[in-house]
């Protein structure tokens, strides 16, 4: 098994036919962007910070529209935007 960990800052999800890619930008100054198809997901992070920058929605819809499992689920996840 491989696991992967990124912010929501750093994700650009593409949903497409009931799956997801997953684009991670790399860190300042260095390499480290990559991609892939997560079988599974867990949410360790709010979505939502205080500031509009901070709003991270796209990517959390974006892994809903590929109907990916989720250890927390991510129907309850985006409930708790509001």
């Amino acid at each position: 098994a491989h696991v992967e960990q990124a912010e929501w800052g750093a994700l650009m999800v593409v949903a497409e036919g009931g799956r997801a890619t997953v684009h991670v930008r790399g860190r300042r100054g260095g390499g480290g962007a990559r991609s892939f198809a997560p079988d599974a997901v867990l949410v360790r992070q709010l979505v939502r910070g205080l500031t509009p920058r901070d709003y991270h929605t796209a990517a959390l819809y974006g892994l809903l529209a590929a109907g990916l499992p989720a250890v927390n689920s991510l129907a309850s996840v985006r409930r708790c935007l509001e």
